[in-house]
């Protein structure tokens, strides 16, 4: 028997063997080796840029006009770093969170779409965030800033959305 993995129309996993189930298992063990996860800040590299816009071109309907405003601004902004607060005023929400919550969105559907997991937050769950920005130490001391990750930035320049 022979079994295939298929993830956002991309084989990830092929497997032959004499029954179902032995199949099933060795595509299970190769679907869990082709997902990368984040386990601490230097674990491992983040996904290359060629891979951030493939991710980018077959999600780019999904991508929200307040995503491709902060990611716009955010890419422009001198050392690619804005505060909470620019990003969350590019973004027109009232709060940071809200704001927040656009990037952990775009973060989880490009990390998904590039079977990569970021790191763990203490509530345990993922920080999607992590797939867009990364915080660094405020010069002024008072904000939170963030900046885009590079391999994203270098993306955005290739892609058209």
């Amino acid at each position: 028997m022979l079994g295939k993995a298929w993830c956002n129309g991309e084989e990830i996993a092929a497997a032959e063997s004499v029954s179902e189930s032995s199949v099933m298992e060795l595509l299970r063990q190769e679907v869990d080796r082709s997902i990368t996860i984040e386990t601490s800040e230097d674990s491992t590299a983040y996904p290359a840029a060629s891979r951030y816009a493939l991710a980018l071109s077959r999600n780019r309907d999904r991508v929200t006009s307040k995503q491709l405003a902060m990611l716009n601004a955010h890419r422009a902004a001198p050392g690619r770093i804005m505060s909470e607060e620019g990003l969350t005023e590019i973004s027109k929400c009232k709060r940071w969170s809200v704001a927040r919550s656009q990037y952990a969105l775009l973060g989880r559907m490009l990390g998904e779409s590039m079977l990569f997991e970021p790191l763990k937050s203490n509530k345990n769950s993922p920080e999607w965030i992590r797939m867009v920005a990364f915080e660094v130490d405020s010069k002024n001391g008072e904000q939170i800033e963030w900046q885009l990750r590079a391999e994203l930035a270098e993306a955005l320049d290739s892609v058209d959305l």
